[in-house]
């Protein structure tokens, strides 16, 4: 009987927040889908992104708007079906986009200016990015999830990308020896040829499977990082290749002064890099922990590491990462996290993200989720954040495309 009483009060729920909503929008209709996404947003039969997908919403179709639910509107595929798209990539048909207000997001891009995107890709709890560069070359860095990851959706994506050329991979770098940073390498990377690998920390560090899998790859070809590998200000790395955007290394295998605190130990041994084109900076971290924020801050000028975008250290933890003189430092105007819904660890923070919205500019209003206090935390569920910070358990998988001088960002969901 409990059961069904509890299966009985959610539908009583469910049912009142749709009513209660619905006519928030009466004069709007129909739904269809942002303009930053590139083919089509899945329709699914509960609001969760796990739920299974029931049809697809088209680039520029619309669907009948019945309520929305935090995060999710509910819309009628036909008479019999009814399901729900996420507000992320999606709109109104009559109401019209606020639009990017600031300088970082004029549009539309240069024609004549081969494009660099970074691709923040949706790996639940962990990290992967992906960089295309103006000349074709590939570079992933990182590619794990410790929860609501998925190996398959991962690779499609990866693969979706890597198929507009070869099925290769200019350089991979695994940042770090954590499981959510390297654990879907082995699986997403099939058939797909590495011609360089750099990592930090030593085989022991690492598991089996990843350990049998970095042997298939030529010793020749592989680099591993130590404290004096950093590139110079004027100096980029040879081995990152990215045509005209240039990549540094502003940090790897920094050792921790935090004795006893094991989750700064490998966290600390993050290879940090910066992708400069143009007048564009992006700053990606891994797990980049105070004590290696502390070194990049000592060895370059806050001039040269303020940025345009940062990838927060440590999928926005407030207790090893982003400390206030590195958000000063680096004064992002965008701002992402790499972080499973609800994260078991309070990932994003809001106290980071408090912190970095100092510096962020305004924004087209988007879903945002961010912890508040310590465990068992208090989740803070924005519908419509307006500054540039974002988290990939909102959002799905990010783009961010620049010419060197203009950028913008969109949102691609997995396909079905």
């Amino acid at each position: 009987m409990e059961r069904k009483t509890v299966k009985l009060f959610s539908f009583l729920l469910w049912t009142i927040l749709l009513a209660g909503v619905s006519a928030i929008h009466s004069e709007a209709s129909t739904i269809t889908s942002s303009d930053r996404v590139a083919s089509s947003v899945p329709i699914r039969e509960k609001p969760t992104a796990k739920s299974t997908a029931i049809g697809k919403l088209e680039r520029g179709k619309q669907i009948e708007y019945l309520g929305e639910v935090p995060n999710w509107y509910w819309v009628r595929l036909d008479a019999q079906r009814k399901g729900y798209v996420h507000k992320a990539w999606t709109r109104f048909v009559n109401v019209a986009d606020a639009g990017p207000t600031s300088p970082g997001f004029i549009a539309p891009l240069s024609t004549t200016m081969k494009p660099l995107e970074i691709h923040f890709i949706d790996v639940g709890q962990g990290d992967s990015t992906l960089l295309v560069c103006p000349n074709g070359n590939r570079i992933l860095i990182d590619a794990g999830s410790s929860a609501h990851g998925s190996r398959d959706d991962v690779r499609a994506y990866l693969l979706g990308v890597l198929d507009r050329g070869e099925r290769t991979l200019t350089a991979l770098v695994v940042t770090h020896p954590d499981l959510d940073h390297y654990n879907f390498l082995p699986d997403i990377l099939r058939g797909v040829t590495v011609k360089q690998l750099l990592r930090t920390g030593d085989e022991e560090d690492f598991d089996d499977k990843f350990v049998s899998w970095l042997h298939t790859i030529p010793a020749s070809r592989q680099q591993i990082l130590y404290e004096k590998n950093y590139d110079k200000e004027d100096k980029p790395n040879t081995k990152l290749a990215c045509g005209d955007a240039k990549i540094h290394i502003l940090a790897a295998a920094i050792p921790t002064t935090r004795r006893g605190a094991s989750n700064f130990i490998k966290n600390s041994l993050s290879t940090v890099l910066m992708v400069r084109y143009g007048t564009f900076r992006a700053i990606l971290t891994g797990d980049a922990t105070f004590d290696t924020e502390d070194a990049i801050l000592k060895r370059y000028s806050s001039d040269w590491l303020q940025s345009d975008i940062l990838k927060m250290g440590h999928h926005g933890s407030r207790s090893t990462s982003t400390s206030d003189e590195w958000a000063t430092a680096v004064r992002p105007k965008i701002a992402i996290a790499s972080a499973g819904y609800h994260s078991k660890h309070g990932h994003p923070s809001g106290e980071v993200v408090e912190r970095l919205a100092t510096f962020t500019v305004d924004h087209e209003a988007h879903p945002l989720t961010y912890a508040q206090g310590t465990s068992p935390y208090k989740w803070v569920e924005h519908e419509a954040y307006k500054e540039a910070i974002f988290s990939t358990s909102d959002s799905g998988n990010i783009v961010i495309t620049t010419d060197g001088t203009k950028y913008d960002t969109r949102y691609v969901p997995f396909e079905d």
